[in-house]
């Protein structure tokens, strides 16, 4: 497992793979108690991950990517406003902003409109992004702090 001293705050874990994988881990078993070997069998703070991950890559787009930026927002739509069984259905903070997010992504996909707005995207992003730091703050306190730490752990 990755040194405490790597693990500084949410940020910095989702652009460290390795991290990023032992939180996904931490996530999925302790805070979901996710027991299936299935790894697209989900629960509510994997799925928030999942949507963070996707929410960054919309916008870490550049201005002229906007057949990229449409295919993101059509899939943040389906796979996580999507009621189930095609989408996970999350909660966000503002339930006139979801909606106004749901039938845009939902206008992108059918093309009624080809101008994605990500400022809708926004409000949700951080509402997640916040609830997911407050687990990511329980996940760095089980990360070893020093070496000798990370001996104790492993004789023990």
């Amino acid at each position: 497992m990755a040194a405490a001293a790597g693990v500084v705050d949410l940020r910095q874990t989702l652009e460290d793979p390795e991290v990023l994988i032992n939180f996904r881990t931490f996530l999925r078993t302790r805070l979901d108690l996710n027991r299936s070997t299935d790894p697209e069998v989900k629960r509510k703070h994997e799925v928030w991950l999942d949507f963070v991950l996707v929410c960054n890559q919309v916008f870490s787009l550049a201005e002229d990517e906007e057949e990229e930026r449409i295919e993101l927002m059509i899939e943040i739509g389906d796979r996580f406003l999507s009621k189930p069984p095609l989408g996970y259905n999350i909660a966000l903070a503002n339930q006139l902003n979801r909606k106004e997010l749901v039938q845009h992504c939902k206008n992108l996909k059918e093309k009624v409109t080809l101008e994605p707005d990500t400022s809708l995207l926004r409000p949700g992003y951080e509402y997640v992004f916040s609830n997911l730091s407050k687990k990511h703050d329980v996940f760095k306190k089980t990360i070893p702090r020093t070496t000798l730490h990370t001996l104790l752990c492993a004789i023990s």
